[in-house]
């Protein structure tokens, strides 16, 4: 069939059908004439005719069609298959760097349709091939605008050819920094990092302040791939940052400076507002693992925030070498002088002046045997000034139960047997929650020189150090007959989480005498204990097998 005849039937006919062969049969022809009735056809009043003359349009591959495709009753069709084969032609027509056609397919990047979002992806990734092929500003900046879109695999296929591109011109990458787009700021930080020039490191620095938590993300990790130093403090104030992610890779990226961040990093603990603040740098200087730090790390001990003294301890077990555990136990001296005379005089001097100075003695020896007289002082007293000094002295007799604390757990966690004696003697501590933790901690080293020790506090008025010894006698009792007796006697406590972990321990110390009293604690008034008595006779009876 002839041209003329093709293009008759195309604009006449009056079967949709037929109008839609037309324009399929004519696409193959690549007659001038015929590209001219093909954009005619799309004013056809039927969609399929539409679609078709579309499809027929890319085939031609000329350039000259582009405007007519762009038109936004074809580009931006109510219809999909018409929104497709716009996409699919402009995909075949583009030459590189058209802005007209890119600029539509950034915005078809949030198409509703898969379909037509997948379409605008390849238009954009055979542009992104085109370009790099030439290293030339205006190609540079049309690489850096596609960086716009949101679709991820766009954006790392810009990325990654400006990487190559961008070296010799990072005068003209780095003004991807100053878009308005978020996401061309944020590659183009990527890029820099990629590329390694740290010339550019002024210019990402000012970026750290950036208004969109991405922008920021990339920057920090682009300034961790340049490793200046100069921008150590400032990423130092990225620990502070308000999302975590950005907050995390500082952490990491400081990290990664190694000694060289040691010092920044301690001056800004000195000054460093929040709880959240200093958290994280002492998880940085955890990392890190630098001796020098040692001492900064272990006076967060003292830090009233518990976020700040979890930090502290989870960064003093990562160091964890000899040093460290000596000045762990230097933690838990206590003060054995006699406190009398302080608190005779804090409680009944006549003098104000003699008062205030005996009660600032007890707050900075930091000693639990006052704090019983303290509270009472506190309770009873109506100078005002007193009262005040008071306060603050149990404040400073807290943060030292704390601190004896904390040291305490990285003890246990750090798994030194010269830890054992200085454990041992905090059982006794005149804190109740030291107690217990340091029998948690001795649990942990798994000593056999504890065991008198545990077995004396199994015993002790305090319940919960009862329960935790009943724990800790179920890991390092084994064999040890007095550890089951008194086991069994705890089967009988008035509290039934102590009966209940002596149950268990009796369970995992495998000694047949327990059989009775375990038969028997299944009649036991708490579900729990019956629960854990009847798991311990299984136990026994899986070893007498």
């Amino acid at each position: 069939m002839q041209v003329q005849e093709l293009i008759k039937d195309l604009q006449t006919s009056l079967d949709w059908e037929d109008r839609r062969r037309a324009a399929r049969l004519l696409g193959k022809m690549k007659e001038p004439e015929a590209l001219l009735a093909l954009v005619s056809a799309l004013e056809d009043k039927d969609e399929d005719v539409k679609q078709a003359a579309i499809l027929a349009i890319a085939g031609f591959g000329d350039e000259s069609a582009v405007d007519e495709i762009l038109k936004p009753k074809i580009i931006n069709s109510e219809n999909p298959d018409i929104r497709w084969a716009a996409h699919f032609a402009l995909g075949r027509l583009q030459r590189a760097g058209d802005l007209r056609i890119i600029e539509e397919m950034l915005k078809s990047a949030d198409d509703p349709l898969w379909i037509i979002r997948n379409a605008s992806t390849d238009v954009l990734r055979r542009q992104i091939d085109l370009l790099a092929q030439d290293s030339s500003p205006d190609n540079i900046k049309i690489l850096l605008r596609i960086l716009a879109t949101s679709e991820y695999e766009i954006q790392e296929k810009v990325i990654g050819s400006l990487e190559d591109i961008g070296k010799k011109n990072v005068h003209l990458v780095i003004e991807g920094l100053l878009s308005i787009s978020d996401n061309v700021r944020a590659g183009t930080a990527k890029i820099l990092g990629e590329i390694g020039d740290t010339e550019v490191v002024e210019s990402l620095m000012k970026l750290l302040g950036d208004e969109n938590s991405k922008v920021r993300l990339f920057t920090v990790l682009a300034l961790g791939r340049l490793k200046d130093e100069n921008s150590i403090y400032p990423l130092i104030e990225k620990l502070n940052d308000g999302d975590k992610r950005v907050r995390k890779a500082a952490i990491d990226v400081l990290a990664s400076f190694g000694r060289n961040a040691t010092a920044p990093l301690i001056n800004s603990l000195k000054y460093a507002p929040g709880k959240e603040f200093k958290k994280n740098i002492i998880k940085t200087l955890g990392k890190i693992k630098d001796p020098a730090s040692l001492y900064n790390v272990m006076q967060a001990l003292y830090d009233s925030f518990s976020v700040v003294r979890m930090a502290a301890i989870d960064a003093i077990v990562a160091m964890g070498d000899e040093k460290t555990v000596d000045k762990l136990i230097e933690i838990l001296s206590v003060n054995r002088a006699s406190i009398d005379n302080l608190l005779d005089e804090a409680q009944n001097h006549p003098f104000e002046h003699v008062r205030i100075r005996a009660i600032r003695a007890l707050g900075e020896l930091r000693d639990s045997r006052a704090v019983e007289v303290l509270k009472r002082i506190l309770r009873e007293e109506e100078n005002l000034i007193i009262v005040e000094e008071v306060q603050n002295a149990l404040a400073k007799i807290g943060l030292g139960s704390w601190r004896r604390r904390a040291a305490v757990t990285a003890l246990g966690r750090i798994v030194n047997l010269k830890a054992v004696e200085p454990l041992i003697e905090r059982l006794m501590d005149y804190n109740k929650d030291v107690r217990i933790d340091a029998a948690r901690a001795l649990g942990s080293l798994k000593d056999k020189r504890a065991v008198e020790p545990v077995l004396e506090c199994l015993e002790h008025e305090d319940y919960l150090l009862r329960k935790e010894s009943a724990v800790v006698l179920g890991i390092i009792g084994t064999g040890n007959p007095k550890v089951t007796e008194a086991l069994i006697r705890r089967l009988k406590d008035e509290k039934a989480e102590v009966r209940a972990e002596a149950a268990k321990a009796l369970g995992r110390l495998l000694d047949l005498k327990a059989r009775e009293p375990l038969k028997e604690a299944l009649n036991d008034s708490y579900w729990s204990v019956r629960r854990d008595a009847e798991n311990a006779l299984n136990n026994l009876d899986a070893v007498n097998q």
